[in-house]
């Protein structure tokens, strides 16, 4: 986990079925807001992208890495402003597919929708 205590924290884990939902906690003194962007920092987008694959290798407890094979769609909608401390909620959805998963996240604060994913995830060799 490369983000994992660095970036956010873990508030709390609901599970449903194949789904999962998470609250997450982002502070707003880790480094990278100092240069994304100075005046105004916000969330970067890979960072999303990596907290989501973070998650889906903790739902599935994988021993290995977790990888990208195919993004099918990806919507950053609304910057998450990191100008004071953030609670976000992350939701997942994984489903097997012969040796890979189709993988759909979205994240959210209050009512609003800042990201959406819809991928294919794959174990790393």
């Amino acid at each position: 986990m490369i983000l994992k205590d660095q970036l956010y924290q873990i508030v709390n884990i609901e599970k449903s079925g194949d789904s999962s939902t998470y609250i997450l906690r982002i502070p707003d003194t880790h480094p990278l807001f100092k240069g994304h962007f100075p005046e105004s920092p916000v969330l970067p987008g890979v960072c999303i992208l990596q907290i989501f694959k973070e998650l889906a290798e903790m739902d599935l407890a994988s021993a290995s890495p977790l990888g990208y094979s195919e993004i099918k769609q990806c919507k950053f909608l609304t910057p998450v402003a990191m100008n004071q401390p953030a609670t976000v909620l992350v939701t997942i959805a994984l489903q097997p597919e012969g040796a890979s998963w189709n993988f759909s996240a979205s994240l959210k604060s209050e009512s609003i929708l800042h990201a959406s994913l819809k991928a294919v995830l794959t174990t790393k060799q």
